[in-house]
């Protein structure tokens, strides 16, 4: 008897060991619903704009939320447990989602009705509460990204139900990880790591009590001396690495010695000797197989290619839906190699693509060099100076301070993407739109819209005005900023309208108007650099002569 039971506890200590799972709740408030009408249906709405995506059926709000789990568990599956329900008063005819239109067209889809198999159902859509939509290791930690479904519509009835709480339960397995996480990694490298994943998931407080990140961390931030080309245990771990070729590492110097001088360790390595030491297919194969053994000996963080593509080559890949689409994402990642089936065509569904960075990686598109034109043609050195100021706060070379209130001032340039126009801003507009609930008091916005003038616009809070969204005006607050605001000069712009790699559009509906690459060659706003954020579809088209490689390589 005694040999049975002590089998039985055994088997429940194994089980116990072997799986387990993760529960947790979400909660929505009726508070947190936006209700509008648009041409005769219902919509219903998060501020995050996020919803299903099923053309024709009803487009009802979703969240999209990420949680963190063991590095050494496989997940098998999420379930709801139990579920709080409310019946929204009214009825409600729900809007048909639209299929998504690239924002680089400019010419209107036609409507598609709302499905009948569905609208005229019984049936409760959708007939999901919860699903995994990725499970994967962004930053060398297990972070599963699930996708909820709190708002059910009834179609027939057109009843509208309010899932006020849905209790879930993730369950996993035990597994041999198949993740490497970095041997060594700075505390510099570590605390940027997972603040960015503290940032992102819902259960904050299980940071500290799962492995990731790194297996040892250093405290001791190495000379530049100690830093070597090859990554090892036995040299120092740069935090930075600058990606370049043998004629332009110079000119990066001054970049990579700033740098360091403010605490962020810098190297610069050159696609010669990343070719003369590493195996692959091509040069791209060849530096990610660098940056893999980079990520498992360092735990570098920061990745900067330092060339356009000439010089650093862009992985092209491949999708059924989009064709050819050219990426920088297959640097940032470490775990397989986009090319399982072994065709040499990368980044096919069939090729188990990775797509959580373990590297903030970025390109500086520099390839001019010419130090006999008049004046001398040098892309790095430009680009290095406006990099070096910007974070200064100073004018390059002379060391001048500059008004340093500017960095508080935003300018926000939205356009109605259809015509005659609608309420159609963006996810991200819609957010700015509510931007008092993120913007501190002390930001000032000037907002240069089509729909300027419109009511709804929410103007408290933060100190903003208002403008007619066109070109000139585009250009004139690029160039000189505001007399509204102090130090006059824009630092944060955010724009959102119909974009191609040559063109932005300054309100390219209700006015025909763009700005192109002529237009950024004339911009002259130095020391007062800005940081551009656009949802327009290609001005960051790397692969061709895109209008954001004339705005970063401008010496203003």
């Amino acid at each position: 008897m005694r040999n049975r039971i002590f089998i039985l506890l055994m088997l429940v200590l194994f089980f116990l060991q072997a799986y387990g799972q993760y529960n947790g709740t979400v909660t929505t408030n009726l508070s947190e619903l936006n209700f509008s009408q648009q041409d005769g249906y219902d919509i219903i709405q998060f501020k995050s704009n996020l919803t299903t995506e099923e053309t024709g059926a009803p487009q009802l709000p979703v969240k999209i939320l990420k949680y963190i789990l063991p590095l050494d568990i496989k997940v098998s599956g999420v379930v709801v447990i139990n579920s709080v329900i409310e019946q929204i008063n009214g009825q409600f005819n729900i809007f048909p989602f639209q299929p998504p239109v690239p924002v680089s067209i400019t010419t209107s889809s036609d409507f598609v009705d709302p499905n009948p198999v569905i609208y005229n159902s019984t049936n409760p859509y959708p007939n999901i509460r919860v699903e995994i939509i990725d499970d994967g290791y962004p930053m060398d930690y297990h972070v599963v990204t699930l996708k909820f479904y709190p708002v059910e519509y009834l179609p027939a009835s057109k009843i509208v139900k309010l899932y006020k709480q849905i209790n879930f339960t993730i369950s996993y397995e035990t597994a041999a990880s198949s993740v490497q996480i970095p041997k060594r990694i700075s505390r510099f490298s570590y605390d940027i790591g997972q603040s960015l994943i503290s940032a992102v998931v819902e259960n904050k407080s299980d940071l500290s009590s799962v492995q990731g990140g790194g297996l040892n961390i250093s405290n001791n931030p190495p000379s530049s001396f100690a830093l070597k080309f090859l990554p090892s245990l036995s040299t120092g771990e740069p935090d930075y690495i600058i990606i370049t070729n043998d004629m332009f590492k110079e000119y990066f110097k001054p970049l990579a010695d700033w740098k360091t001088r403010k605490g962020i360790t810098t190297l610069i390595v050159t696609v010669e000797e990343i070719s003369a030491n590493f195996h692959g297919s091509d040069l791209a194969e060849k530096i990610r197989n660098y940056l893999i053994h980079v990520h498992s000996e360092w735990g570098t963080k920061f990745i900067l290619l330092g060339g356009d593509i000439d010089i650093i080559p862009v992985r092209i890949g491949f999708s059924t839906y989009y064709g050819n689409w050219e990426t920088d994402l297959y640097y940032s990642t470490v775990m397989g190699n986009w090319n399982a089936n072994g065709n040499s065509i990368f980044g096919e569904g069939t090729d188990g693509v990775d797509v959580n960075p373990v590297f903030f990686l970025g390109r500086a598109p520099v390839s001019a060099l010419n130090l006999q034109a008049n004046p001398p043609i040098n892309d790095v050195a430009t680009f290095v100076k406006k990099v070096i100021s910007y974070e200064q706060l100073k004018e390059y070379g002379t060391g001048t301070i500059i008004n340093k209130n500017y960095v508080n001032n935003f300018l926000f340039l939205s356009a109605y993407l259809s015509n005659p126009p609608n309420v159609c801003f963006s996810s991200i507009s819609a957010d700015l739109e509510n931007g008092n609930t993120y913007l501190s008091s002390n930001i000032k916005v000037l907002r240069l819209y089509d729909d300027y003038l419109n009511s709804l616009w929410n103007t408290t809070g933060t100190d903003q005005h208002f403008a007619e969204l066109s070109k000139s005006n585009v250009i004139d607050a690029l160039k000189n900023g505001s007399s509204l605001f102090p130090a006059q000069k824009f630092h944060i712009v955010y724009h959102m309208d119909h974009s191609k790699e040559s063109n932005m559009g300054t309100s390219s509906n209700c006015h025909n108007q763009r700005i192109d690459c002529g237009d950024m060659d004339d911009l002259n706003n130095g020391p007062f650099y800005q940081i551009l954020f656009t949802n327009g579809c290609e001005p960051n088209h790397f692969f061709k002569n895109s209008i954001s490689k004339h705005y970063i390589k401008k010496l203003f």
